[in-house]
């Protein structure tokens, strides 16, 4: 059994779906976040390494509109992409798993204000396909 990483505030675990384990969490002291970060599980599975860090400016927007307030938060694996979010906010942050690089979805520019928070999106894969 692998031990979980030192200091988190919170911790959310995530699949690829092809056997891979990943940890997002927040690194901090008394329930304050300071920064987050994206651990893999080794292939022995006995220690989750590093993968990344949150840019600080990202974590920092981040965690100030959850209010640290982590049980808004929620993540998912997407087509080689983590999308971390929160309940009150409408935009999505999330990782390129790929690139290696983290940015910002914005929120549903369709959608009025005051309803453009939560599950108010949805993921559209357009797929050409025909039963025969």
């Amino acid at each position: 059994m692998a031990d979980l990483p030192a200091e988190l505030t919170f911790v959310r675990l995530l699949s690829n779906g092809d056997g891979k384990l990943y940890l997002i969490g927040g690194i901090g002291r008394n329930g304050i976040s300071r920064s987050m970060k994206l651990w893999e599980l080794s292939g022995g599975e006995e220690n989750w390494i590093e993968v990344e860090s949150v840019p600080e400016m990202m974590c920092r927007k981040f965690v100030s509109v959850c209010y640290h307030n982590y049980e808004h938060v929620y993540c998912f694996w997407h087509q080689g992409m983590i999308y971390v979010c929160c309940y009150t906010w409408p935009e999505i942050l999330y990782y390129k798993v790929s690139r290696k690089t983290w940015h910002w979805l914005p929120k549903c520019p369709s959608l009025p204000e005051k309803w453009s928070c939560g599950f108010r999106w949805f993921s559209f894969v357009p797929e050409l396909y025909a039963f025969v």
